[in-house]
């Protein structure tokens, strides 16, 4: 039986009751409706609607009766009738609302435990603050995160629980989200609970509502995420640096600042290690210190943390700072903030060639450490591969400056130099070998025999030179052939020329031939000597004879008829003219002696050629056909400054020389003009002429030009003439043209 029917049951006896006491105690007596209706008025508060009706019609009938038993008038008895009614219709009522506030109240309390069900059964972290801030519902999952119980915290305050929480952002976003009225979602490190939080705010009239979600794992998996993420590009960067950079201080310089960059260190330092003094050099420096001067930019191996790390071998890593004895400046490290330090050696093949380094504001992790061991192998390989190629460079530079030195050398030497290689090759030749051979591009690819066969080459007794027997071929075959003259004929101008040529074979250091050397010596001008030295021998000899076999005949002449004066007077004549004819020869011998040996001393004045000229034609009348001579001087050339009798010398040679080689009874002409500083002399024939190609070494000494006749002298004449012009600062040349004539020009300087 439930409860509402023994309420219901005790209310039906108590009305019952009250009838019985009002009909069988008191009959005469009218109690007051209120009996009647107060089990209607208590039913209202326990009863349901139909319950409190039916208790209401039940009292309604009992009243009645006893109404009618007491003699109640008739408006009495409808009065009670009604008000048993009215009161009975209002128990209904009431009760009827209770009913429901009863329902709500079960409804809200279902929902409230549907909402603390759900609430309880989230993974994340719920509680609600009213608008003081004061806890009104912490849900279990908090209670860990927050360290506290829900009973601990209920009715507390926020801030004053967590006072450590106050004028952080989880603190101006939870202001923010109740004054705006607005959600409010971030992620925060609370302090109390040593975590990270995915927070959401909800406001409402009464308050806040806060949901945070655990995500320190998540946040810890991002930032290993985002650490190796940042490691891989400080490797990636590294390596960039280390193989597009050019030099060392700018590789280096990159890698600090890599390091710097994607580490987060304060700032990095990396030494090179200098072998000859033991001393670490600081290379590169970046992030808040940049400078490469101070006390650090010189660390002897040893000293300071640096120093031992390079004399150890070992890095030196610490998270403690403060307090580490191998940190000498401690004062600086808790000014500055310092948390951590990473110092390594930079190790190739067991040898140390610098040290890295870096401090930093936090602590450095596992796994930035290995990154930088690896960043440090590979700046150790750098410093060693650009130590290796500045050795080269410097091993190159040297070989460079020997091998331009060679070759300035070879370029400058007169003689040909051609290098082959073992296959006969062309792999150098220098200026002059290029000269004499005169290969073209082309010919140069060809086989070694068919480019000797350009060259016609023959023996000194010109029968042409077998290829086995030529000095490249001899030398390729291992031999050395030394001093051997050959005659070249230069594809140039087919001319002949003569050349001692050498040739030796290279070989490596294992004796494997790699092919040879050959050098031409040019000695054309030397086989010219030789022969004009023979020629030469055969005009004295010849010349000299000629005269002395005169003067000897003559003389035995005259002895022979020494009594008859005639006789004796043309013998004489002859002696004399010989004699002469000898003196100017060894006059000529000694005055190319003199000139070439630089004892000749001039005695210069002041000369007018023109009276100079006429005075030399009236002496030499004798000996020079004067009447042949032309004289065309103009009145105005100015004195010239001359030694008479070397000037003389030169004007006799050139008439000579003139009248001898043109044709006779032709004139000859001397002519003078000045010309600018100097003035030039010409003497002007109308001989044969002089062959171009004879024309360039007329003025040499023993030249004789093809073609002309045989006639007496040694060949010096113009040699002598034209040491004399230059012994005087002057200039002499020569003109011609075959079958007209030549002229041959001097210059004198002004007085």
């Amino acid at each position: 039986m439930t409860k509402d029917r023994v309420v219901l049951g005790l209310l039906f006896v108590f009305v019952f009751g009250v009838f019985c006491f009002d009909v069988f105690v008191v009959p005469t007596v009218i109690l007051p409706v209120a009996l009647y209706a107060m089990p209607i008025v208590v039913g209202a508060y326990y009863l349901s609607p139909r319950q409190v009706s039916a208790l209401s019609v039940w009292a309604l009938i009992l009243r009645l009766p006893a109404d009618l038993v007491a003699g109640s008038p008739a408006w009495l008895l409808v009065l009670h009738s009604l008000s048993v009614v009215i009161i009975g219709y209002l128990g209904v009522v009431l009760a009827a609302r209770r009913t429901r506030e009863a329902a709500l109240r079960r409804e809200s309390e279902a929902a409230r435990q549907q909402v603390t069900s759900i609430l309880e059964s989230i993974t994340d972290a719920f509680f609600a603050v009213d608008r003081d801030w004061r806890f009104t519902y912490v849900n279990k999952q908090a209670e860990p995160l927050l360290r506290r119980g829900r009973e601990e915290l209920l009715g507390e305050s926020l801030w004053k629980v967590y006072p450590e929480v106050v004028d952080t952002a989880f603190d101006k976003q939870c202001h923010r989200a109740l004054v705006e009225q607005t959600t409010v979602e971030f992620r925060e490190f609370l302090a109390p609970a040593k975590k990270w939080f995915d927070i959401r705010a909800y406001p409402s009239q009464d308050g806040l509502a806060v949901y945070l979600r655990d995500v320190t794992e998540q946040k810890r998996a991002e930032e290993a995420l985002a650490e190796r993420v940042r490691l891989a590009t400080l490797i990636t960067h590294v390596d960039t640096a280390l193989i597009h950079s050019n030099t060392l201080p700018e590789i280096l310089r990159r890698c600090a600042e890599a390091l710097v960059e994607h580490l987060h260190v304060a700032f990095a330092r990396i030494w090179t290690l200098d072998a000859e003094q033991n001393v670490l050099v600081l290379r590169a420096s970046a992030g808040m210190y940049t400078h490469l001067d101070g006390s650090h930019s010189r660390v002897p191996v040893g000293q300071f943390k640096i120093g031992l790390i390079a004399q150890e071998r070992k890095p030196i890593l610490t998270n403690a700072v403060l307090g580490d004895p191998r940190v000498h400046d401690q004062e600086w490290a808790r000014r500055e903030g310092m948390v951590a330090f990473a110092g390594y050696p930079l190790i190739v093949e067991d040898r140390v060639v610098g040290v890295m380094a870096a401090f930093a504001r936090q602590p450095l992790t596992e796994a930035a450490l290995q990154a930088m061991a690896s960043v440090a192998s590979g700046i150790a390989l750098v410093i060693e591969r650009k130590r290796a190629e500045e050795e080269r460079e410097k091993v190159l530079e040297e070989a460079q400056r020997r091998a331009a030195e060679l070759d300035g050398t070879l370029e400058a030497v007169a003689d040909g130099l051609v290098v082959y290689d073992q296959t006969g090759t062309i792999v150098h030749m220098n200026p002059a070998a290029e000269s004499i051979l005169g290969y073209t591009p082309e010919q140069r690819e060809l086989p070694l025999a068919e480019r000797m066969a350009l060259l016609r080459m023959e023996t000194a007794d010109g029968k042409p030179l077998p290829v086995d027997q030529m000095p490249v071929q001899r030398a390729l075959h291992g031999e050395i052939a030394r001093g051997m003259v050959i005659v070249i004929h230069r594809q140039s101008d087919g001319k002949a020329a003569w050349y001692s040529a050498s040739a030796a074979p290279v070989r490596a250091p294992d004796g494997r031939l790699m092919g040879c050397v050959s050098v031409f010596t040019d000695v054309t001008a030397l086989h010219q000597l030789q022969e004009q030295r023979e020629d030469l021998i055969h005009t004295v000899s010849h010349d000299l004879r000629n005269p002395l076999a005169i003067i000897m005949g003559q003389a035995q002449v005259a002895l022979r008829h020494a009594e008859r004066e005639d006789v004796v007077r043309k013998c004489a004549d002859g002696i004399n003219t010989s004699a002469r004819r000898m003196n100017v020869m060894i006059r000529d011998l000694v005055d190319v002696a003199r000139l070439e040996g630089g004892q000749l001393r001039l005695e210069t004045r002041p000369i007018d050629l023109i009276s100079f000229v006429h005075d030399l034609l009236e002496r030499g009348r004798t000996v020079m056909e004067r009447g042949r001579i032309k004289v065309d001087i103009s009145p105005d050339v100015p004195p010239v400054l001359a030694d008479p009798d070397r000037l003389e010398r030169i004007l006799v040679n050139l008439l000579s020389n003139a009248l001898k080689y043109s044709t006779p009874e032709t004139d000859v002409t001397l002519t003078a003009e000045r010309t600018n500083d100097e003035v030039t002399v010409s003497v002007v024939d109308h001989g044969v002429g002089i062959a171009p190609e004879d024309l360039t070494n007329i003025f040499d000494r023993y030249f004789r030009a093809q073609g002309t006749r045989r006639t007496e002298g040694l060949g010096l004449g113009l040699y002598i003439t034209r040491m004399l012009v230059e012994a005087h600062g002057g200039r002499a040349w020569a003109e011609s043209e075959l079958g007209k004539g030549s002229t041959f020009y001097f210059t004198l300087p002004l007085a």
